[in-house]
């Protein structure tokens, strides 16, 4: 099993960076798994999140995002050296919608933020935490993402420290 931080979630194919996003957020007390209405609010964020990443919509994928994620997004995009694609300009990018659309003109990128869903969800009070997994196109490796939540105003939005993703090679029976 592989750990490594991502900057967009396991939908991007930026999942290999070596930097990660410290905290996991606030904390109510502990969380257990939610159903109802916040829980699938959670999962529509997420799931509208990878949607807007695979129509290549950046102003919508960042409006699931709290302005704290936005900027620690758009500064690790920034800080990008062009490993693992091209080099974000010397100026670098100044909203979030900016750099993710940077992010999605990489070939590949779009094709990753497909075959996600949620796996997981637990609520507690205005925070909450999820889990979503993607399923690699030939079906042979999974990628884990957990991200945090907070609700403001009514909705939920993708809060700092989300992203941190585990790949794993899938089991085949003979």
């Amino acid at each position: 099993m592989l750990r490594r931080p991502a900057i967009l979630g396991a939908g991007i194919a930026l999942v290999a960076l070596p930097f990660s996003f410290g905290g996991c957020g606030a904390s109510d007390g502990p969380k257990a798994p939610a159903s109802g209405a916040d829980a699938q609010q959670v999962t529509d964020v997420i799931t509208g999140y990878y949607a807007a990443q695979v129509k290549g919509d950046s102003q919508q994928a960042c409006d699931y995002l709290t302005p704290a994620r936005q900027t620690e997004l758009t500064k690790a995009i920034n800080g990008l050296n062009g490993g693992l694609g091209p080099k974000p300009p010397r100026q670098g990018f100044s909203s979030c919608a900016d750099a993710v659309k940077f992010l999605l003109a990489v070939p590949a990128a779009r094709l990753l933020a497909r075959n996600v869903h949620v796996k997981s969800v637990a609520v507690s009070g205005d925070s909450a935490t999820a889990t979503a997994t993607r399923t690699s196109d030939n079906g042979k490796s999974t990628a884990n993402t957990d991200y945090v939540l907070t609700k403001a105003n009514g909705g939920w939005k993708i809060a700092q420290g989300s992203g941190a993703t585990t790949i794993s090679p899938r089991s085949t029976n003979p």
